[in-house]
């Protein structure tokens, strides 16, 4: 009996260390698999799916975050390899990697690597075209693909569907296989290819999709011969898909929010657009912050940003929106039914009520929070009633969350606010955004407090029916967007119109306002006064911004004073200082080279007489400004009579006359347009040379004689005023 207890316990002391060494080893391959490394081939591809293929660049995209969350599944740490899709699949299959991304599973794939149990996305086969924009969407002739060449890559799953769709839709072309997706690329876009049948992740947004060949689901692949990652793998996505099951539907609208062929209209869209006189009319609320509300004869707001997206993404060049303001829903929604408007908004989305009044909703644009407005001394909260505006959202609100609560109905939000404060209502219901404009900082309001409330209310675009194919237009293109673009401009439009009005800010501080006002008109008079001598002194000509005829005499004197002091003091080689039309210094070299030059415009007086004196108007304006244009801006040029131009300008005689031809050359050339009166002008020119001997009025006399010249014989032309020294 004792030998058998003894054999009995060495027995159980040895099973019990191997038991424990067994269980340490276990211990050690968990703690191996925390640090495996598992080598995964990098596409170079598309920045959304794969950025950052080198050592050096930083990484995103659509399957580099996919590959980051199975690792914190699984503990894996990656070693990359960079290479373009066939090469790492052949590389997979030669046992060199251990995974690569982004491919679909076939039978044959299927003998040479592991694909896990659960898909990494879905991707979407098109032809895209850049020189074709027309819409083959409902095409069933495909004739035009006759002699075309479509550009595919090889070895992709791909091209098997191309030719079975090539196939069944009897299509005749000439088909070439390339090795690389950037070496297609190109040639679609420089025109030796007609179409690429490409992913459509990859697809560059200047592609064209005229044809969608078909879709499949994609994987993580595997080494063969790796089978202990793929028992990892697959425990990974079942507990990733068990706790998040949109998980790949997120991602993607992370990087991808739709594919490329979302702003591609189809046919039937264009015609509607066409039909509509490529005009879409818009019904919105009036003064609805912070969604649409019109400021300084603008329409702005978070809608208005919308659909100043829409426009964008439509890339429609004579597409035009038209903005209609109602002052409540309901008559939104009549001018809806009756054809009026082509959109309307504010609606919630509720498709019953839609249904019951005839109308169409788009998906939601933006949830409204709303929030409930008491007096500060109401203790009880919302008991017998609440304060709404009629046919608004705060009565929608307060019927679906508040049925209990008897409605007393208001115009405005002032009113309702005003019954609160009263004690006519025991709280109301509000917009959240709209609200803390009229409370916050108001001191009429400062008994009354905001509580937001905890739901909140989905708000919409409606339509008439038979304009459900702008419906469908509509929640194409919003699909695209970004949840943080609505709740950005939303927040940017909210604080906006946190702002006080001149009527609120004169309400609550009627004695400090007039004491502010009071001063800045005393301020403002002083101002005035000091601006008006300001203004005589620079005596411009209000027609044509010029220097006015009675300043000539004041820059010329300042040019002869600061040519004389030049002259005086040649020894100490300074540069002489000369006065341009704002009263500035100009910048000059010691030696000077003045010459004048007089233009005047020929048949003026005909003009006047034939178009009428405001198209003289214009036909001065227009001279002048292409004489300023061409003449230097250093330079002085003066009105000096109706149709008459003076420019003293820094050139020697003969550089002058090439500036005078150059500006007669230039207004010939012209066309002066006012309404629907079209003409040409031209000018006459005489240039004369600078004389210190000479007075002005001796060198404007010589320069009319020298224009009258010029007039008598032709016109139109430069005449030279050359005075002997």
């Amino acid at each position: 009996m004792k030998r058998f207890i003894f054999f009995f316990t060495s027995f159980f002391l040895i099973f019990s260390l191997f038991a424990g060494s067994q269980k340490n080893h276990n211990n050690e391959d968990a703690f191996t698999n925390v640090e495996k490394t598992v080598k995964v081939g990098y596409l170079i591809t598309g920045e959304n799916f794969m950025s950052g293929a080198s050592h050096e660049e930083d990484k995103d995209g659509y399957a580099y975050e996919y590959l980051r969350t199975v690792a914190s599944y699984t503990g894996w740490k990656y070693e990359y390899v960079y290479g373009y899709f066939s090469d790492l699949c052949k590389m997979l299959e030669n046992g060199e990697l251990d995974i690569v991304p982004d491919i679909t599973y076939t039978e044959e794939r299927s003998k040479v690597m592991n694909f896990p149990d659960h898909e990494m996305g879905v991707e979407t086969y098109y032809l895209y075209s850049i020189k074709d924009k027309k819409d083959f969407s409902s095409i069933k002739d495909f004739s035009f693909f006759k002699d075309k060449i479509v550009g595919i890559n090889k070895n992709t799953y791909q091209l098997g569907l191309f030719y079975e769709w090539k196939k069944k839709n009897k299509v005749d072309c000439i088909v070439h296989e390339y090795e690389f997706s950037d070496e297609a690329g190109k040639l679609l876009e420089n025109g030796i290819i007609d179409f690429y049948l490409e992913v459509d992740y990859v697809a560059a947004s200047e592609w064209n999709p005229v044809a969608k060949i078909g879709s499949s689901n994609f994987y993580l692949a595997l080494n063969k011969n790796r089978l202990d990652l793929l028992d990892e793998l697959n425990e990974a996505l079942t507990e990733l898909y068990t706790v998040n099951p949109y998980y790949n539907y997120s991602l993607w609208n992370k990087y991808y929010i739709t594919s490329k062929d979302y702003f591609h209209l189809k046919e039937r869209e264009l015609k509607w657009i066409k039909d509509h006189n490529y005009t879409i009319k818009i019904g919105l609320l009036n003064d609805d912050l912070p969604f649409a509300f019109v400021e300084k004869n603008e329409c702005k707001g978070a809608i208005v940003d919308l659909i100043n997206y829409l426009k964008d993404s439509l890339n429609i060049e004579n597409l035009k929106i038209e903005y209609k303001f109602y002052n409540d829903c309901f008559k939104i929604n009549e001018a809806l039914v009756f054809g009026q408007i082509d959109i309307g908004y504010p609606f919630i989305f509720d498709n019953y009520i839609s249904e019951t009044y005839g109308t169409i909703l788009s998906n939601p644009i933006a949830n409204v929070p709303m929030a409930c407005v008491i007096r500060k001394d109401n203790y009880v909260g919302l008991k017998n009633n609440v304060a709404v505006q009629q046919s608004e959202r705060s009565a929608y609100y307060s019927t679906v969350f508040f049925p209990h609560l008897k409605q007393n109905y208001y115009q405005n939000d002032n009113d309702v606010l005003l019954s609160v404060i009263n004690g006519e209502s025991d709280g109301a219901i509000l917009n959240l955004y709209k609200v803390q404009n009229y409370v916050y900082g108001r001191k009429k309001y400062e008994m009354l407090q905001i509580d937001s409330l905890s739901n909140s209310l989905e708000i919409c675009f409606a339509f008439n029916p038979k304009n459900f194919v702008l419906c469908n237009v509509i929640n194409r293109v919003f699909s695209t967007i970004d949840e943080s673009y609505v709740s950005n401009s939303i927040e940017k439009y909210s604080v906006r119109t946190l702002k006080y009005t001149p009527k609120e800010l004169f309400d609550d501080y009627f004695v400090y306002v007039f004491i502010v006002l009071t001063f800045f008109s005393l301020l403002a008079l002083s101002l005035f006064f000091t601006f008006e001598k300001l203004l005589k002194a620079s005596s411009y000509d209000e027609l044509t911004k010029l220097i006015s005829r009675k300043k000539i005499p004041y820059y010329f004197n300042k040019i002869q004073t600061e040519i004389q002091k030049s002259e005086n003091k040649k020894e100490n080689n300074k540069d002489i200082e000369i006065i341009d039309s704002d009263n500035n210094d100009i910048e000059s070299k010691k030696e000077s080279n003045y010459s004048l030059l007089l233009f005047d415009i020929d048949e003026f007086s005909h003009i006047n007489d034939f178009y009428g004196l405001e198209f003289g108007d214009v036909v001065i304006q227009k001279v002048a400004g292409a004489i300023k244009k061409i003449i230097n801006e250093k330079d002085l040029v003066f009105r000096s009579g109706g149709e008459e131009f003076l420019a003293i300008v820094k050139l020697n005689y003969k550089d002058a006359l090439e500036i005078a031809e150059k500006c007669r050359c230039f207004i010939e050339s012209q066309v002066i347009q006012h309404n629907t009166t079209k003409i040409r002008v031209t000018i006459s020119v005489s240039v004369t040379d600078y004389q210190e001997n000479l007075s002005f009025d001796d060198l404007f006399y010589n320069l009319q004689k020298a224009l009258a010249n010029a007039k008598n014989s032709g016109k139109n032309k430069v005449q030279e005023c050359l005075i002997l020294k």
